[in-house]
């Protein structure tokens, strides 16, 4: 299967309920690999294992309701998630069109404005702007956005933020989180537990949520749970419409963050992604006054230490693209890796490999319950993918311990339960410094694979099958 690839993403990914801004910034990332079958399997051993959650979203409580997958699947294909047009309305008797320029302003429309011109939030964007999204919750105006554009939800979309939340809920009241988020709040773990019951009551039903109410008491009943937890999961929420496609400006002006999620829309393809390298490829063959020909086509792989070997063209045309790839620095191996990764269908699919992002299952949701759908691959290559991920992940823990102490992945061994280092020398900064604890078995971060998975991934795994067509200027991948 061929597939053509748009948008400026990196490849890290993250729990996107933990942190609003910083997680907002890099949602686009993934984490965990899992094919588009009946059954999900989980194809990253080294990354977020949100097995348990997706069986939470799914399920929502044992007292609670069950999506039937087939039953879901048909909604969905019969729903209106569909870009149809908006029905006209009647305003004093007159049968406005929506499309009209000169249509009476929607009630959103009116306190996004009413939002933008308000004195304070003028004020805040002076004085305020890397601040401006912690910020702006104060703004009654803002709110009241919020409670609006909430309300205009669509049925089936509503329901959707409905499940959002009740798995963001759920998830924080599971024992294994209680410590790290009463530590968190501030609150003895003996109370955190009532703390919840009182302030983030887990109902047996998605459903049971009027998320107007709750949005409109955000902010007005202490409750700095239920503030955290609501603005997350809205936020996420329009992210996920962002990246669906479905996007406008008033929420755009509820939350600036949402240009990430169009960053990651259905024109996130392939092609697309590549487009800035091909730009820059097309422009290295013209000033060396290279020809490239219709005909010219190029079958670009990867090296087991992530350079790039080119073949299909003229000896001389090969070994001169394959220079201008593997000279142009880092930003390029980025952008490629990023774009195999993360890239869309032509049609707004969602690769099976992206299919959980942690908590949220962010492109699960987008995929099923936005009705994208999947990118077909093979089992094998989900395989292939997931050797890629766990070898990049390999040389990011490298290049952080290069970077940061002076010392790579092959001067540390791991033995018996004991990381040291392959001199006293480094060993001493091993038992000093906390981050090499901190690292050695937690699952994957940000940026890199734990210290353990990482000496454990072989330096020269085997990675030529990843199969990328360079022809007619423009760049392809094939599954």
């Amino acid at each position: 299967m061929k597939l053509n690839g748009l948008a400026n993403t990196e490849i890290y990914k993250p729990d996107i309920l933990d942190g609003t801004d910083e997680a907002i910034s890099v949602q686009k990332h993934s984490a965990e690999q899992t094919h588009a079958k009946e059954e999900h399997k989980p194809w990253k051993t080294d990354a977020v294992d949100s097995a348990a959650h997706i069986e939470t979203y799914n399920n929502y409580s044992s007292a609670g309701t069950h999506v039937d997958k087939v039953t879901a699947q048909q909604s969905t294909s019969t729903d209106s998630l569909s870009k149809v047009p908006v029905a006209s309305e009647t305003v004093d008797g007159v049968e406005i069109d929506p499309e009209t320029p000169n249509m009476p302003q929607t009630e959103a429309d009116r306190l996004a404005q009413a939002f933008k011109e308000s004195e304070a939030f003028v004020r805040m964007m002076e004085k305020h702007q890397h601040a401006i999204m912690v910020k702006v919750r104060e703004l009654p105006e803002w709110r009241a956005l919020g409670s609006q554009l909430i309300e205009d939800l669509s049925p089936k979309h509503y329901e959707i933020l409905q499940k959002m939340l009740w798995t963001a809920i759920a998830r924080t009241h599971e024992p294994q989180w209680h410590n790290e988020d009463a530590r968190n709040f501030g609150v003895p773990v003996n109370k955190w537990q009532s703390k919840l019951n009182r302030e983030l009551p887990l109902k047996n039903n998605h459903q049971d949520y009027n998320l107007v109410d709750m949005w409109n008491g955000v902010g007005l009943k202490n409750s700095e749970l239920m503030e955290f937890t609501m603005y997350n999961t809205v936020t996420m929420f329009f992210m996920l419409k962002a990246s669906a496609g479905y996007l406008d400006d008033n929420i755009r002006t509820f939350l600036p963050q949402v240009r990430f999620g169009e960053d990651s829309g259905p024109d996130a393809t392939f092609e697309n992604r590549m487009a800035s390298i091909a730009e820059y490829v097309n422009q290295q063959f013209k000033e060396a006054q290279r020809t490239l020909t219709a005909t010219d086509r190029f079958s670009i792989s990867l090296n087991s230490n992530f350079t790039f070997n080119v073949r299909g063209g003229s000896r001389d045309s090969n070994e001169f693209l394959q220079d201008v790839l593997n000279n142009a620095g880092g930003w390029l191996l980025t952008r490629v890796l990023d774009s195999i990764f993360n890239h869309r269908g032509e049609n707004g699919e969602v690769p099976s490999w992206l299919e959980s992002t942690g908590t949220v299952d962010f492109w699960r949701i987008l995929a099923e319950d936005f009705g994208m759908g999947f990118i077909e691959a093979s089992d094998e290559y989900l395989e292939w993918i997931d050797r890629l991920w766990t070898a990049r992940a390999r040389k990011q823990t490298d290049e952080w311990l290069f970077e940061e102490f002076g010392f790579g992945l092959d001067d540390l061994t791991f033995s018996n339960g004991r990381l040291s280092g392959r001199t006293q020398e480094i060993t001493d900064v091993i038992n000093s410094d906390d981050r090499f604890e901190q690292y050695l078995l937690s699952r994957r971060t940000l940026q890199s694979a734990s210290i353990v998975d990482a000496l454990r991934t072989p330096p020269d795994l085997d990675l030529s099958f990843i199969n990328i067509i360079f022809e007619d200027g423009r760049f392809s991948i094939i599954y």
